[in-house]
């Protein structure tokens, strides 16, 4: 049967039988696990078949490649999402397995692109609020963001390419190092808060930094960089390798390219029963990126990424600011955060916002610190930066 033909006989009625059929073809891409849904009648079909999911997706991905139609595949993806929805329902043991409407639209019909236009959903949303928990958060990682742009080589009059600009942190920082006989360029999706970074740059006095709105692989860019710096971006971007390859083209010889990225995979880890609140913070914080299609471990997958860019071994670090006295500013961080994330939060069904109750949170995060002494710390971040040979 023709491809496409085989997309049009699709249905939401068919899905269930196409599963069944495709876990017998296709070896599922995680190993069933029968006793995590034993108190189901049908348990171990309902194992077998939600984990048929997971080759399901990457069947249609490989399919889909051979044309540029994405309709059936979007219509595909609404017929998986409803049924993994009853599974997550019935087996929520297996929710990590399942895949909701917009990551598997986002797989079929983007994945394989480099495009900065094709990132992921931006996870903390946009709003004023963002902006600002944005610059609180360059405070608060100030220290690891300068040691690391130290470390690359960063010097007066170097020239510096910011990717994910935002509200200018990076690029002000930068700015601050290169001195006015240097130039930083900032560059970003979104214009309305490159406006926040071009008035943060003139109360600096800082004439010497510019900010583009626009695709990083597709607005007009000098080739004679020193340095591309990006701080929280790769983990946004479907194949962060491909993009790297196209941003190296605007380095000028022995250049730099240089990312700070967040690694939130040892939160499950951190886990503690004397930390509920915090528990099921790691819980709501994670499943919004995940459901997003964030990548959670971009932190780690740096040195991979680097190695598939073609760039030499990256030199790496790992940091995370923590703490516990009651002024500690990473109370309030977290807690605007997660106001950054209730939207996605409710729409996923994670929790309420009577649940969380981001008013409080950050003092009743802190009640729990202070009653535990078990410190609090925030996302880890991985630095990777690599010399690209003359």
């Amino acid at each position: 049967m023709h491809f496409v033909d085989f997309w049009n006989y699709l249905s939401i009625h068919s899905v269930l039988q196409c599963l069944n059929l495709l876990v017998e073809k296709f070896p599922p891409s995680y190993p069933a696990n029968p006793d995590s849904c034993q108190h189901l009648e049908f348990g171990d079909s309902l194992t077998r078949i939600g984990s048929a999911t997971i080759s399901l997706v990457h069947l249609i991905h490989s399919v889909h490649r051979f044309g540029d139609d994405s309709t059936m595949a979007n219509r595909l993806a609404e017929s998986v999402c409803l049924l993994s929805s009853s599974l997550r329902l019935q087996c929520p043991s297996y929710s990590e397995y399942f895949y909701n409407i917009d990551t598997l639209k986002h797989k079929f019909s983007k994945e394989g692109g480099t495009d900065m236009s094709e990132e992921r959903r931006y996870t903390m949303g946009r709003s004023e609020e963002e902006t600002q928990r944005l610059i609180e958060q360059s405070q608060l990682y100030d220290r690891v963001t300068r040691r690391f742009l130290h470390e690359t080589g960063l010097s007066e009059g170097m020239k510096v390419l910011d990717i994910g600009s935002g509200a200018g942190d990076v690029a002000l920082t930068a700015a601050e190092m290169v001195g006015p006989s240097g130039h930083v360029v900032g560059v970003d999706m979104n214009p309305d808060i490159l406006e926040t970074a071009r008035t943060r740059a003139e109360a600096a006095g800082y004439s010497h930094v510019d900010f583009v709105a626009g695709n990083a692989t597709e607005v007009d860019l000098d080739s004679d960089f020193d340095l591309i710096v990006g701080r929280l971006v790769l983990m946004y971007v479907p194949q962060p390798a491909e993009l790297i390859k196209k941003l190296v083209t605007h380095l000028k010889p022995g250049g730099t390219v240089a990312f700070q990225e967040v690694e939130l995979t040892p939160y499950r880890a951190m886990t503690n029963p004397d930390t509920p609140l915090l528990n099921k913070m790691v819980e709501w914080g994670l499943g919004v990126f995940e459901q997003s299609g964030a990548n959670i471990g971009m932190g780690f997958d740096l040195f991979r990424v680097f190695s598939d860019a073609g760039l030499p071994i990256p030199k790496l670090d790992y940091k995370a600011p923590m703490g516990g006295s009651e002024d500690w500013p990473g109370f309030q961080y977290l807690a605007a955060s997660f106001r950054s994330m209730m939207p996605l939060i409710e729409k996923f069904g994670l929790a309420t916002a009577e649940e969380i109750d981001v008013d409080t949170l950050a003092d009743r995060l802190w009640q729990e610190v202070n009653s535990t002494k078990r410190p609090l710390i925030l996302p880890p971040h991985v630095t990777a930066f690599a010399r690209i040979d003359g």
